[in-house]
């Protein structure tokens, strides 16, 4: 790697001949081309990849609740970043080369607020759930006590039909201090499971709980 001065004619940028040339930093750095590796990838190598791709494709679907859960001032790169390195170290098992997620450890929110206690998925007639919780409010300081009034329930709800994965997500549909969501499901499939997370996130979107996972079947119409 090498670094050049800018001359009348501006930094190098981009391939030329054998090299290329980078601005970084305000710095242009001219460097060799990276050599093609004919080399075939290890078993382990190809699971890394299979398993960024599964995890990147399924938490975009919930790319709006994660930029709530995994908000975090204080934390250096973005909450998709943060989301995307926490699950792909948690969710996945291997069956031969295939990469299998275990939704049950998927997390969407990995914030400081309280979960709640005693939470319930409840299915109920023509596709609907409904999801009930408590409010412990022994565990409440006295500033806590005063906002749990403000934040929201977020609600991701996932469930099968045929062969692919199709995500529905309640945003701001309830409140903690309303303690039960209704929900409808407008294509659920009755033979597979409905998959569903909730956190709770303050109104001004700065904090959230730790998601919850819980799993069902549809009530037969």
């Amino acid at each position: 790697m090498g670094i050049l001065n800018k001359g009348l004619l501006g930094a190098v940028s981009g391939k030329v001949g054998p090299v290329i040339g980078v601005i970084r930093k305000a710095m242009a750095i001219i460097r060799s081309l990276p050599r093609e590796s004919k080399k075939k990838a290890s078993e382990a190598q190809v699971f890394n990849r299979n398993k960024f791709g599964s995890i990147s494709a399924l938490l975009s679907e919930f790319r709006e609740l994660i930029e709530i859960g995994f908000y975090d001032k204080k934390e250096p790169g973005n909450q998709m970043d943060r989301a995307i390195s926490w699950n792909g170290k948690h969710v996945f098992g291997i069956d031969g080369m295939q990469v299998k997620p275990d939704l049950s450890k998927l997390v969407l929110s990995m914030g400081t607020l309280f979960r709640t206690t005693g939470a319930k998925l409840i299915p109920g007639p023509e596709k609907s759930l409904r999801l009930t919780w408590n409010d412990d409010e022994e565990h409440w300081s006295d500033q806590h006590a005063m906002q749990r009034g403000a934040d929201h329930a977020m609600v991701a709800v996932m469930y099968k039909i045929k062969k692919d994965y199709n995500v529905d997500i309640y945003y701001e549909q309830g409140r903690r201090a309303d303690l039960e969501l209704n929900l409808q499901l407008k294509y659920a499939d009755i033979k597979h499971p409905v998959h569903l997370w909730l956190f709770f996130a303050s109104e001004d979107r700065t904090a959230a709980s730790k998601s919850e996972y819980f799993q069902t079947m549809l009530a037969q119409d």
